[in-house]
């Protein structure tokens, strides 16, 4: 059973142009991520567009990541849903699929209270015999949960970490603070702009989507933070906020930027499936103007 600790990114889903799921282009960037050395890989999560993919077409997801990654990196599938029961039915597919945890946000839309998330995270923890990562992302579902709520949470069966992604980063030294020493479970960040800060100060894994350009820079990173190395660790940490500056100014949804960063790196970035449209020029020449800065070249195909 993995540890869920490292860098991990939450890879973005490719589409064909009729708007089918390009699985050959998600093999091709797993593999490529694979070879950059990245730790674990979160299919179907926020930049992989859960809300637009049916519940089948995700389960076929973590089966083809599964069958892709070949237990070289730590899969973990995005199951959050609104409803419980189809949480719980997705993380019960993704445990038999073989991915090594499951990550799980609070229903989104309904605004629920905290009884109402207890109850819904417990019914989850105690179906599935995997990892859980409890997330923790305000910006997307409209729930902060609180620093006693993610406590308890942390507690129940099988949650090993609490991916903390509120933008304030007093939370998630305040997580660290009252969880630390604790075995079997740890805290992650989830915040990209401050990964090594947070890794200094205790955090044991880190999520950022700049691996898909930076891949061997976010693992050194990583390395240098459980070395203590803070004068290389702040110098590549300035070099990947470099790639988020360029991401925030995006007038796009945040996968569709990600996809063109892809495109741009010469991955396998498929096109974009309804609702959500291309990336306009300006956003486009924003992005290209941040790889030259950062002398980032395409790659070649990555081999598998």
């Amino acid at each position: 059973m993995r540890d869920m600790k490292g860098y991990f990114v939450p890879i973005f889903t490719p589409f064909n142009r009729d708007g089918a799921i390009d699985t050959k282009a998600m093999r091709e960037n797993i593999a490529y991520l694979i070879g950059e050395g990245i730790h674990g890989i979160t299919i179907t999560g926020s930049f992989g567009e859960f809300p637009i993919l049916s519940s089948d077409e995700r389960i076929q997801l973590y089966e083809v990541a599964v069958d892709e990654a070949r237990g070289r990196c730590a899969i973990v599938a995005g199951t959050a849903h609104a409803d419980t029961k189809e949480t719980v039915r997705l993380s019960l597919a993704a445990q038999a699929a073989g991915v090594d945890g499951v990550m799980v946000i609070p229903p989104y839309y309904l605004l629920p209270s905290e009884r109402d998330l207890t109850e819904h995270f417990r019914r989850v923890s105690e179906s599935v015999s995997v990892p859980i990562t409890i997330y923790n992302n305000p910006a997307r579902t409209g729930i902060n949960m609180s620093l006693p709520l993610l406590l308890e949470l942390s507690r129940m069966n099988n949650v090993v970490t609490v991916k903390q992604s509120s933008k304030f980063f007093f939370d998630l030294l305040e997580l660290i603070r009252q969880t630390q020493g604790r075995k079997g479970f740890h805290v992650t960040n989830g915040q990209e702009m401050w990964a090594f800060p947070a890794l200094v100060m205790g955090a044991e894994a880190a999520y950022g989507v700049s691996p898909i350009v930076l891949g061997r820079e976010c693992i050194a990173l990583y390395d240098l933070a459980r070395q203590g190395d803070v004068e290389r660790g702040r110098a590549l940490q300035l070099k990947i906020n470099r790639i988020r500056a360029a991401l925030t100014r995006c007038h796009a949804t945040p996968a569709a930027c990600v996809r063109e960063l892809a495109k741009l790196r010469g991955l396998a970035s498929g096109y974009s499936r309804a609702p959500i449209v291309d990336l306009s020029e300006d956003d486009k020449k924003a992005l290209r103007e941040a790889l030259a800065e950062l002398r980032v070249e395409p790659v070649a195909a990555p081999i598998r």
